[in-house]
């Protein structure tokens, strides 16, 4: 591997020398047992690191052990192993800063990767162009948010083909929302010309914030707006062709997010590295099932203890909040209405501080649940019930919500 190093006097030797000895010791450290894996920390100091050019410039070792077998990877919790391999959690936000019109790559990549820092919320450059980095996958959803000013007349958001322009290269999927006309229209130009127009009632007035999300699925798009469904509208160009995106007319726009996948449920993860340590934030994003009744969310220790219960019951009308430790259920918090719905779409953050979890749903302080155990060892996460998720985001902690 080239590592680029200049040469002065000995220091290629030294480098050289340094990185055989590493090598060494981290087969060694390896092959701990048959079958087994151990992550092990580097012995070259980081300054030395630095020097190389590695990125990160610093080591993040992982404390978890980690297994490896023919399925892949997986954190040890309990007696039990949770795969990691298909974890699918995006690290950190995908949110995407503002940028003159340029074609900015939308990306869901770490902040490691990226050439700015995210911001927990930014105004976006309207007309707004952007370039994907990566296909438009099934299971994958885009967020938008923002707000309408009171003589708001139309805007749109659109995914384009080769360019977010409309010089004639296809659009496959144009959705304007109409405050003159109280519609929202959604169309496709395909092979220079446009389509059949798709019609649906706004539920938006004009001076409204706005939060429109379109969900891809193989063979159709779900649009929901204010978290809510309100149109599919079926393929009718291949999602693959996908390489652009825009937002253009009257409306302001502070937040745009790009991820999400398909999780089964019963979904169960193994989380590597610091986990959700205090000051990372768990998000995900779900939707509780039409006739749902419950579903739970769990955070959980390396020795399978549960340390955040997270419960929504329907059938109760409340939210239970509880701990499972040495295989005891402590004292359930139930306090506060149920500020979800079925068959409508919630934001759950849950912030990992130092004394307890800040818990919010859709933007709004809901709860704070004290520490009944260590909160520095949260290795995995559990979901189960009637819900579907439709993303789940491993965030560096923002401010605090006003």
């Amino acid at each position: 591997m080239a590592l680029g190093v200049s040469d002065k006097g000995g220091y290629n030797t030294c480098v050289f020398a340094a990185l055989v000895i590493n090598e060494i010791l981290l087969w060694m450290a390896l092959f701990d047992a048959p079958g087994r894996w151990l992550v092990a920390v580097t012995a070259i100091p980081s300054s030395f690191l630095d020097q190389l050019n590695f990125l990160p410039s610093k080591p993040n070792p992982i404390s978890t052990e980690i297994m490896s077998d023919e399925y892949g990877a997986s954190v040890q919790i309990g007696e039990g192993s949770y795969p990691v391999a298909d974890v699918h959690i995006e690290q950190p936000s995908s949110e995407i800063p503002p940028e003159p019109l340029d074609e900015r790559p939308l990306t869901d990549k770490p902040a490691s990767e990226q050439p700015q820092a995210m911001a927990l919320e930014t105004n976006y450059p309207i007309p707004y162009r952007s370039k994907l980095t990566e296909p438009f996958e099934p299971g994958q959803t885009l967020i938008v948010k923002g707000k309408t000013a009171e003589d708001s007349v139309r805007f749109t958001v659109n995914f384009h083909t080769a360019a977010a322009d409309f010089s004639g290269n296809d659009v496959p999927l144009h959705i304007s929302v109409r405050f003159d006309e109280g519609k929202i229209v959604f169309n496709t130009f395909s092979k220079g010309e446009w389509g059949k127009e798709e019609r649906k009632s706004n539920p938006w007035k004009r001076g409204d914030d706005i939060d429109l999300r379109i969900r891809a699925h193989d063979s159709k798009f779900q649009i929901f707006a204010d978290q809510k469904e309100i149109k599919e509208y079926e393929h009718r160009v291949p999602l693959s062709s996908i390489s652009h995106f825009s937002i253009d007319g009257d409306v302001f726009i502070t937040k745009v997010v790009w991820s999400g996948k398909y999780y089964p449920v019963p979904y169960e993860s193994g989380i590597p590295g610091d986990g959700i340590a205090p000051g990372k934030t768990l998000i995900v994003y779900g939707i509780p099932e039409k006739k749902g009744k419950r579903f739970h969310i769990n955070l959980l220790k390396k020795n399978g203890d549960i340390a955040l219960h997270f419960n929504p019951r329907f059938d109760e009308k409340a939210i239970v909040r509880n701990s499972l430790l040495s295989n005891e259920w402590g004292n359930e918090e139930r306090e506060g209405k149920i500020p979800l719905e079925k068959a409508t779409g919630f934001d759950l953050e849950i912030r990992n501080e130092e004394y307890g979890f800040q818990i919010f749903l859709n933007g709004e302080r809901f709860a704070t649940y004290a520490h009944r155990t260590e909160p520095n060892d949260l290795h995995g996460i559990q979901i189960g019930g009637d819900v579907e998720i439709t993303g789940i985001q491993i965030v560096d902690s923002a401010p605090a919500h006003q």
